[in-house]
């Protein structure tokens, strides 16, 4: 809880049944991570990269994941209630339930800095 990961590079990490409620993870690098059973409740996702990671039975209640990209991954089980998603990149992710994007749908807001997506479209929000 509360652990400082930011900037750090964890590419291919694989995280189970962890507690990473509060923990800075801005900037870090999960590319290709594997990520189980994880709580990141008010955690510090700005700016991370997700891409093409795996994660199942997750949550991101109440995170920064301002400008974090998430693109290819895949987010079962997920939930993100209160999240800050602005300018995050969900390009070609599957978010399950689907409810789930859909209400992120109703917060969805920016253009992603490094990939220059729009929030709202990667998430194929009409």
């Amino acid at each position: 809880m509360g652990a400082d990961l930011s900037g750090q590079d964890l590419q291919e990490v694989k995280i189970t049944y962890c507690n990473l409620d509060q923990a800075n993870l801005a900037d870090a690098k999960l590319i290709k991570a594997s990520i189980k059973h994880t709580t990141l409740n008010n955690a510090n996702l700005h700016g991370a990269d997700l891409t093409n990671s795996d994660t199942y039975n997750i949550s991101f209640n109440g995170a920064d994941l301002t400008d974090a990209i998430f693109t290819r991954s895949l987010l079962q089980r997920a939930s993100f209630d209160g999240a800050n998603i602005t300018g995050a990149d969900f390009s070609s992710t599957l978010i399950q339930p689907v409810r789930e994007r859909l209400k992120l749908c109703d917060v969805a807001t920016g253009v992603n800095p490094t990939t220059g997506v729009v929030t709202r479209k990667s998430l194929g929000c009409w």
